[in-house]
Order: structure tokens, then C-alpha cells, then sequence
């Protein structure tokens, strides 16, 4: 997924994001006004999952050292964008037969001496944990609304998860995961497991992707309720 086209999409359709540009045409216009009034900046490669890749920058100075070391030929898939400090959050949405249900919106609290939710915590490649924490409030409600339009406005499918920083100024999106990593304790799992377990969640998945829309068979009960009648009952 090319976050800097889905950045610059959904900035176009008035969603908050970061403010950012291209690596490649920072060496070619010089830096944006904007960096002159930050402290911290984001480095990160717009292709990557599972924040792989992602240098957080203290000072002008420093910045201009790491830039540096990317080479010419590969500035054109590298981001540099403001550091928001907040939590990392993310919310999860599926598609049932065009009935779009979103799972709780969740914001990961980091252990001490780590700076954002980084690769090492999600891969659980360290002992430290960050802790996720359902967000509620009229935050929650708001996140929870622009995933749903940002699912029908990329005319995605099943299980697709937004993520966003929660900053002190508001929140900001960072991409989408159009296919999320999906296994006990994913985010995306993290999302729905107050209300089914795992397996569930992955047989409703595909049930959804396989089994016909309820226009065709007749059914008048709501989508979610019939889900939970076969599931659960």
C-alpha cells in the first residue's frame, strides 16, 4: 500500500493527516516552511508494513544527516513527515453484505523508551508490551465514522484496518491496511475481541467474502443480527 498516494488522497477529501512530502522533492525544492517549526520529524519508507524501516529524527541537523544516506536512486519511496506525539491508534472495519461494522477503536500505550509503536512491539520481538486501550468519547465516534467512509471510498473488502496517532491536537491518519496481519492478537483481532473470539471473527470473515448478499435470499433481520444467529446461537 503506497501511503503517500493515500495520504495525499484523503487529504484532497478533507481527513487530517501529518503534514509531509516526498523525500525526493525535498532535494529538489529544498524544505518546507512547516519543518522549520519542527523539533522531530518521521523518516519512512511508503511502501512498508508493520512500521519497518521508520527513523524518528531529533533536530534539523540530524535530519539533514539521515536524508543524506538515502540514496538517490530510492528518494522517491521515502516520506518525511512531522512527529505527532499521541498514541498510535487503529480501528477495524468489515463488510457484511454492505452492512459496514466497526470494531472498538484502540490506542496502544507505550512502554518507557520507546517513542512510537514500532515493529519491534508489534512483532513481539521484545519483552515490552504496548498496552491497548479502547478509546471512547466523541473521538472514538468520529474515527470510528471516517473509517467507514474511507472503506467505501477505496471500495475495499473484507476486513480492512485504519490506523491514526491521537495527538494533542487531534488525531491525524497514517494509512490504511487494506490486508491487515490476521492471526490471535493482531490489531485487527484486538479490534473486534470483546465481542467474538478469534475463530469466529475469521469464520464470519469468510463467511462474508463467500456466501450470498441477503437482498438475494430474502432475509429481512439485519446483517449483524443474522451473523450472530448463525455464529452464535
Amino acid at each position: 500500500m503506497d501511503k503517500e498516494i493515500f495520504l495525499a488522497l484523503i487529504e484532497a477529501w478533507g481527513f487530517p493527516v501529518p503534514k509531509g512530502c516526498n523525500v525526493e522533492t525535498l532535494f529538489q525544492n529544498g524544505f518546507p516552511a512547516w519543518v522549520e517549526t519542527e523539533n522531530a520529524f518521521v523518516v519512512k519508507p511508503i511502501n512498508e508494513g508493520d512500521s519497518l524501516g521508520i527513523k524518528i529524527v531529533h533536530g534539523l541537523d540530524r535530519l539533514s544527516s539521515v536524508l543524506n544516506t538515502i540514496p538517490l536512486s530510492d528518494r522517491w519511496r521515502w516520506r518525511l513527515e512531522e512527529f505527532v506525539v499521541g498514541p498510535f491508534g487503529t480501528v477495524a472495519v468489515l463488510d457484511l453484505f454492505g452492512e459496514l461494522v466497526v470494531g472498538d477503536v484502540v490506542v496502544f500505550d507505550l512502554p518507557q523508551g520507546f517513542e512510537f509503536y514500532d515493529d519491534r512491539l508489534k512483532l513481539h520481538q521484545v519483552e515490552e508490551r504496548a498496552a491497548p486501550r479502547v478509546l471512547s468519547g466523541h473521538v472514538a465516534t468520529q474515527i470510528a465514522e471516517d473509517a467507514k467512509k474511507l472503506y467505501r471510498h477505496f471500495h475495499c473488502k473484507g476486513i480492512v484496518r485504519y490506523d491514526f496517532i491521537s495527538g494533542q491536537n487531534g488525531h491525524v491518519y497514517l494509512e490504511t491496511n487494506t490486508i491487515p496481519g490476521f492471526y490471535p492478537g493482531s490489531n485487527a483481532a484486538t479490534c473486534f475481541e470483546k465481542y467474538v473470539s478469534f475463530e469466529d471473527l475469521m469464520a464470519v470473515t469468510i463467511y462474508a467474502q463467500l456466501a450470498e448478499r441477503p437482498s438475494q435470499r430474502g432475509q429481512s433481520v439485519g446483517v449483524w443480527e443474522r451473523v450472530k444467529i448463525v455464529f452464535w446461537t
